[in-house]
């Protein structure tokens, strides 16, 4: 497991479960001697995609692992246990994706759907511009949990207590109900939106409510200003996440620049019924386990 859902209402109650994220992305493909491609119906955009096997089937071969599979039958079926998956490796800068299919622009997106991986695949990485990919498809063995393929010989991320704790220090301060001295914040704090750090702050700063306030006019076509406190003051379910996650219906959004291999802990709302209602906010934690930065993103409508 590698994500953590709270009840966080007056009784404070935690409970830990799986959640599985959807994702609702158009893709595209045309064609090529070992590849499918198609036109996205949303637009012009062609993409190379990884074949389809010759079996779409899901039973179980004599090695315990099931046929070969293509993404999309990965997230549709949600299989339990070890298997096989089919795509095509990218990474964007968020962390390492197995795509359904590689957008024909240089350097190439991601397209069709996707999964979280626990790392990049072994095999002829080119990056280019910070974007790194391998231009034919490969095939992975691992096992789904949520929206992260866990592949063998790696491990699922999982929350520990202290980074449950942490969270729960955050949202108690936020809705007025405790202090922030236990807070583990380092000597100075970066606050920003999604990817893009804008103010630093002290620990004593951080103490005032207001010293959390991101003073923008819009954001994600939301109107301003934005505070992470805001959104941790909800009384509603929220999921604790380790690394990098989707972005609701979208691939994961890079962190800001110079944290990439800081420890993320994100805590996302688990009742949203849609993307409308989708935040996150990113405790970014250095070796130490003192936070960094802090960083919120909704979702463009």
């Amino acid at each position: 497991m590698r994500l953590a859902v709270h009840a966080w209402g007056m009784s404070m109650r935690r409970i830990t479960a799986s959640l599985i994220v959807l994702v609702l992305v158009a893709a595209g493909c045309d064609s090529s001697d070992d590849a499918t491609t198609t036109t996205a119906a949303a637009g012009s955009t062609t993409a190379t995609t990884a074949s389809p096997p010759a079996s779409t089937t899901s039973t179980t071969g004599t090695d315990g692992v099931t046929e070969t599979l293509t993404v999309s039958q990965l997230l549709e079926g949600q299989l339990a246990g070890r298997v096989s998956v089919g795509g095509l490796f990218y990474d964007g800068g968020a962390g390492p994706l197995l795509c359904e299919a590689l957008a024909e622009s240089y350097p190439p997106q991601c397209a069709g759907r996707w999964l979280i991986l626990t790392a990049p695949p072994e095999g002829d990485i080119i990056t280019e511009g910070g974007i790194s990919w391998i231009d034919r498809p490969v095939e992975l063995t691992g096992f789904l949990d949520g929206d992260v393929f866990v592949l063998e010989g790696t491990d699922a991320p999982e929350p520990t207590g202290p980074d449950i704790a942490l969270i729960d220090m955050l949202s108690a301060f936020a809705r007025g109900q405790g202090d922030l001295a236990s807070v583990p914040f380092a000597d100075e704090v970066e606050l920003g939106l999604a990817a893009t750090l804008l103010v630093t702050r002290t620990p004593a700063e951080l103490t005032d409510p207001a010293a959390w306030v991101l003073d923008l006019d819009a954001f994600r076509a939301r109107t301003g200003p934005f505070s992470a406190l805001e959104l941790l003051a909800e009384q509603r379910p929220h999921v604790v996440v380790i690394g990098p996650h989707n972005h609701c219906a979208s691939p994961p959004v890079p962190p800001p620049e110079g944290y990439e291999t800081y420890r993320r802990v994100s805590v996302h709302p688990a009742d949203a019924t849609s993307c409308l209602e989708w935040f996150t906010v990113d405790v970014f934690l250095a070796d130490d386990g003192t936070i960094v930065a802090i960083t919120l993103d909704l979702y463009e409508p």
